[in-house]
């Protein structure tokens, strides 16, 4: 076993880590069936992994190097020889795939009509598109006629860099042409190694990335498209070549040109962009640490998208350049400010935004505390006071003659006749009735339906027996089975009712019952009347307040109470129980009539 250990001649310690990484892999492999077997611990074996320093070729390296691949000499079986490899190591250099990625390439991964590859199962089984640029498909063009030249047609599976037998070329043949472009380009080993292959894909990142600098661009907000571009897992492996010192140890004549300065590389290591936060805060934060639903999503992301495009508008800026430090919360106040001026939002629904604003500003302080201080002053900013409407509700008498212009013989009759009963029989919210499936449903007796409402929160509300009887002939009507999970209520298209179809069902037959009945010409009657309708008519059925509220699903009393001041009858009640006018205090003393002066002044 230690001679097995040991060194072997000129072996490198890579290899020999490489190699006892595997005698690990198998003990732990023959353990399952001999508990008797030991797995050698990594220290007693010595095992050390030296990371490579990769070799960065400077620009005028970079401009050598790409002219010796039109020079390579000419193959001793085949005239296409050097123009194939010439262009396959000039794609490596220029579109910093890898070597193993680049031959795999087949004639259907490349697109010369759009310009584009695609990089199939590659390391940790990624896929990738990869566009290219014009002067590469031009050449890529030529290579594709020399081929269908000399070896024949070509097939879809074939090579898109074949051998002259039409076959795959190995990665010994493509180190050699490298080798040969190297020795014509004039770009020696240094003393730190050898340059490798894969050193052409660590040029292409630190060009790209020095390019970015140059232009002022935000490195941390670029650096996710690099490592999308290389097809990195994580944004940890895009980040090494950005350490300028490690390309100053082996190489020192690229070390000068190709340091990037400390401040880009400081923002780009220690603070996270706003790219990074947003997508923590959506995909991570909301998605799985606290389960909201879609619908709030939706909303937390409009917010967070209109607040962006008017920063980027504001400070003429594309929204990718900006940073987290550019959402001050004089921005903040204007953009809300702009939203009730220029969009024409309600105050409800600026708040609204605000609210998912600070969602996220919430989120950025508790996860990086570092950019509290940037925070707190948004998280300080108010919701705007808004004026509370009176609650809207329709009478026993209106309901009735909504519900009659309904012609449930018509195309779709029946269907709007189900969606407006249902929602006035349950009490639920549009997006709640339309979420329903018909296995919701228990139309046994008792009847009551499942809803599933706000805060994913669910909730039995017991039906009528006409309306269950309603259901039972609507489904059967169809040919609808009473189990399914498909929704309830369609569209034209077989699909979902939208909460805009809905609204515009409920407006079409309030049209037609405003001509007979002018008291529905009133305005702000939505599908969310119909809840505040099944609210009042419990109200005044003398159904207590608790059992409202739990029926509609609130979850504090005081959500309920405004139908309680919304009720004029329950009001005039009241009055009516009273004795007469209550006896009254003597007058207190006048204060001075400056103080009073003064006070009427304010």
């Amino acid at each position: 076993m230690h001679d097995y250990v040991a060194r072997r001649g000129t072996e490198s310690e890579t290899t020999r880590a490489h190699r006892l990484t595997l005698i690990r892999e198998v003990c732990r492999f023959l353990r399952l069936d001999d508990a008797r077997v030991v797995v050698p611990d990594r220290r007693s074996l010595r095992i050390a992994r030296h990371k490579f320093v990769p070799r960065v070729f400077s620009r005028d390296e970079g401009r050598r190097f790409l002219n010796a691949c039109a020079e390579l000499p000419p193959g001793r079986t085949s005239p296409i020889h050097p123009a194939v490899l010439g262009t396959a190591l000039r794609m490596l250099y220029l579109a910093g795939l890898r070597a193993g990625e680049l031959l795999r390439l087949t004639q259907a991964d490349v697109d010369l009509d759009v310009g584009t590859l695609t990089i199939r199962h590659t390391k940790f089984d990624k896929s990738r598109l990869v566009p290219l640029a014009p002067d590469m498909i031009s050449r890529l063009v030529h290579c594709r006629s020399l081929t269908v030249k000399h070896i024949g047609s070509i097939l879809p599976q074939t090579p898109l860099f074949p051998s002259p037998s039409g076959e795959r070329y190995s990665i010994s043949a493509l180190r050699g042409a490298f080798h040969q472009a190297l020795e014509i380009a004039g770009i020696k080993r240094t003393t730190a190694g050898r340059i490798r292959l894969h050193d052409l894909r660590h040029s292409f990142a630190v060009l790209r990335l020095l390019l970015w600098c140059e232009q002022n661009l935000d490195l941390g907000a670029k650096l996710p498209l690099l490592a999308t571009y290389l097809g990195h897992v994580g944004l940890a492996s895009s980040q090494s070549p950005v350490d300028s010192r490690s390309h100053g140890r082996n190489h020192t004549a690229a070390s000068g040109p190709l340091r990037l300065p400390d401040p880009g590389r400081r923002l780009l290591m220690n603070c996270p962009t706003l790219a990074n936060l947003l997508s923590g805060f959506f995909l991570r934060y909301l998605a799985d640490e606290r389960g909201v639903s879609p619908n709030t999503t939706a909303s937390y992301r409009d917010s967070v998208k209109l607040l962006l495009q008017y920063t980027g508008k504001r400070l003429s800026r594309s929204v990718d350049r900006l940073a987290i430090k550019d959402l001050t919360s004089p921005l903040v106040l204007d953009f809300l400010a702009d939203l009730e001026t220029n969009r024409g939002n309600t105050t409800r629904t600026r708040n609204a935004r605000l609210a998912g604003i600070q969602t996220f500003f919430r989120y950025v302080a508790g996860r990086e505390p570092a950019l509290a201080a940037c925070c707190s002053p948004v998280l300080a900013i108010p919701a705007k006071k808004a004026l509370h409407p009176v609650l809207g509700y329709l009478s026993e008498q209106e309901l009735g003659h909504l519900l009659s212009q309904v012609d449930r013989l018509a195309k779709n009759g029946e269907r709007d006749y189900v969606l407006l009963s249902v929602l006035y029989d349950t009490g639920a919210r549009i997006q709640e009735l339309l979420d329903l499936t018909a296995r919701d449903f228990h139309l046994e007796t008792p009847p009551f339906v499942r809803v599933r409402g706000k805060g994913r929160r669910e909730r039995l509300c017991p039906l009528l027996p006409q309306s269950a009887s309603l259901i039972r002939t609507f489904l059967s009507a169809h040919g609808r089975r009473f189990d399914e999970q498909e929704p309830l209520l369609r569209n034209g298209q077989g699909t979902r009712l939208t909460r805009h179809g809905a609204r515009y069902i409920l407006l079409k037959y309030l049209h037609r019952a405003a001509n007979s009945m002018p008291t529905l010409t009133r305005a702000r009657i939505s599908p969310h009347t119909m809840r505040h309708t099944k609210a009042m008519h419990l109200l005044q059925s003398g159904v207590p307040l608790v059992m409202v509220k739990d029926f509609l699903g609130h979850v504090d009393l005081k959500s309920t109470e405004v139908y309680v001041q919304a009720d004029l009858e329950m009001k005039r009640k009241a009055l009516d129980l009273t004795s007469g006018l209550l006896t009254t205090q003597p007058p207190h003393p006048r204060l001075s009539a400056s103080l009073i002066d003064w006070l009427e002044s304010l």
